[in-house]
């Protein structure tokens, strides 16, 4: 726990010497397992899966549940930090299932924790929040302070993500607090690195740096190897932000070398995205594109884990079966070679069409069928580049529905499901072709309106209140009313698209605040709020 890696590995492998010695296999698999944390915590995950499966191996022969479930908890981590989340959910559910059995409250917690990790680094907020709760309220039952900390901080990160700022913060010092108290070294680095995050978003750039650097310094007392490659990137991109590239550029390469030598995937790729960046504000538009093509490859790589092992598989077995075709063709006739050649059109075609289907998973939300929040974000980038060329306007709506959560206390999740995919689709038909709409998060929407001013942002997106506010849900024989509130900014080149977005999301909540199913600029200004009794005789 005092990050004291060389000295720990030293006595697991004494220990595990004198284990073997005394055939006592239960004391060399937890051995194993304990070697295994070691190059976990240091980034070597090579190391970390080879000494995981073997403890694995011997707990499955001994029968040892418990233990089992310990061994898939822990290579599931290992499968997270490298970004292959389908690995990741096979690992933890297995562990939990074998848990639930043996009725083993903190273990459960922890993997509950885990699974909530996953969804969020998947843009699910919903489902993160929900194994987020789950767990903590098994680890305040328990009264188990670490366990209680991780939670809040992880609460904290969705919060964030979800421009929920000041609830945000409010759980990240719950956390550091009980960290504090606890002397958990590791667990103050990561608050740190989000409270950091945190005034980075809110553009304190220099109260940011300062909380970077306080986790970076712990990170390497500790000799972290993650952490350490984490607060590089934090580091660098704030750099960046500064107008200071060759600071940024130094710590994002350090960053870089450190994640590839780990093989950390998903740091990788925010690593390239940011050094795309740092290069583009330097106007070495080349180098910016070589980063950004690397950053996509990675991007692709991480998400779609589990359908790039297909297609590898595919690949493989394409290669082998051209491989004996060019043979057989060799002493075949030309009507064989036609028939051949056929053949490995046909598969070359479904390999291109499985391509395809991997690029639109890549960029879907997949239960709403909508742009995901990565994929929206490079058509508002696209929108950003479009915009400064033609000098017009295009405007960005952030929108929520309704006390979304009581269809979902009432109903059950599958209902709250089919509302979201009702509004999507709803949303969907009553846009124009040029419009963009995307899953922001949970029951959140955005909505990219180009060559659209505030006056046509609030005109077209009134047309969408009120065609949801005209539409009847049919839920299992029953008819749900729903709603959405709306916030509505335009892009200003001066204060950036991410300000822009926080300008929308200011106004949601303010739609919120003034009774839902309301439309809301960022300026009180505008003419179309003029008439006070205008949200009145809306709702009317």
């Amino acid at each position: 726990n005092q990050g004291d890696y060389m000295h720990a590995l030293e006595y697991y492998q004494k220990s595990l010497g004198i284990k073997k010695e005394l055939g006592d296999k239960k004391g060399i698999a937890n051995s194993l397992n304990n070697i295994g944390i070691i190059y976990k915590n240091q980034g070597d995950y090579l190391q970390a899966l080879e000494y995981y499966h073997k403890s694995l191996k011997i707990r499955e022969e001994l029968g040892d549940k418990k233990g089992i479930a310990n061994s898939l908890n822990n290579i599931g981590i290992v499968y997270k930090n490298q970004g292959d989340y389908p690995q990741v959910l096979e690992y933890y559910y297995k562990s939990l299932k074998i848990l639930e059995k043996l009725g083993g409250k903190k273990e459960i917690a922890n993997i509950l924790n885990n699974i909530g990790i996953v969804y969020e680094n998947q843009g699910d907020y919903m489902h993160a929040l929900e194994y987020y709760q789950k767990s903590l309220e098994i680890n305040e039952e328990l009264g188990n302070k670490r366990g209680i900390a991780i939670i809040l901080n992880n609460i904290g990160v969705v919060y964030e993500n979800q421009g929920d700022y000041m609830h945000a913060l409010e759980y990240f010092h719950k956390s550091l607090e009980i960290r504090e108290e606890l002397g958990d070294k590791k667990g103050i680095a990561s608050s740190f690195e989000n409270i950091g995050e945190f005034y980075h978003k809110q553009g304190n750039y220099l109260q940011a740096l300062e909380y970077y650097h306080k986790s970076l310094e712990i990170n390497e007392e500790l000799n972290d190897k993650l952490g350490i490659a984490s607060s590089y990137i934090d580091i660098g991109r704030l750099y960046t932000k500064l107008g200071e590239i060759q600071e940024a550029l130094k710590y994002l390469t350090k960053g870089l070398n450190l994640v590839k030598e780990l093989g950390a995937s998903t740091l990788e790729k925010d690593a390239y995205e940011d050094l795309s960046e740092a290069y583009k504000k330097m106007r070495k538009y080349k180098r910016a594109l070589e980063y950004y093509r690397l950053f996509k490859e990675t991007n692709d790589k991480v998400f779609n884990a589990e359908k790039s092992k297909q297609i590898t598989e595919m690949q493989t077995k394409y290669e082998t079966e051209k491989k004996e075709k060019e043979a057989e063709i060799y002493r075949l006739k030309n009507v064989e070679l036609v028939r051949a050649n056929e053949e490995i059109k046909r598969t070359h075609e479904k390999l291109t069409e499985a391509y395809k289907q991997l690029e639109i998973l890549a960029r879907t939300d997949p239960l709403t069928k909508l742009s995901n929040r990565r994929h929206i974000l490079e058509k508002v980038q696209e929108e950003i580049y479009r915009s400064e060329r033609s000098s017009k306007p295009f405007a960005i709506v952030i929108s929520d529905i309704d006390h979304f959560r009581r269809f979902n206390n009432k109903y059950g999740h599958d209902c709250g499901d089919s509302i979201l995919v009702a509004i999507a689709n709803l949303m969907k038909s009553s846009l124009r072709k040029q419009d963009s709409v995307g899953r922001w998060g949970g029951e959140e929407f955005i909505l990219v309106l180009p060559e659209t001013d505030l006056s046509g942002g609030l005109i077209a997106t009134e047309k969408l209140r009120n065609a949801i506010e005209k539409y009847s849900h049919n839920y299992n024989d029953k008819k749900l009313s729903i709603t959405m509130s709306f916030g509505v900014s335009v892009f200003d080149e001066s204060i950036g698209i991410e300000q822009c977005i926080k300008n929308a999301d200011k106004a949601l909540y303010k739609a919120k605040r003034s009774g839902r199913n309301l439309v809301m600029p960022t300026t009180m200004g505008f003419n179309r709020i003029k008439d006070k009794d205008y949200h009145e005789k809306k709702r009317k």
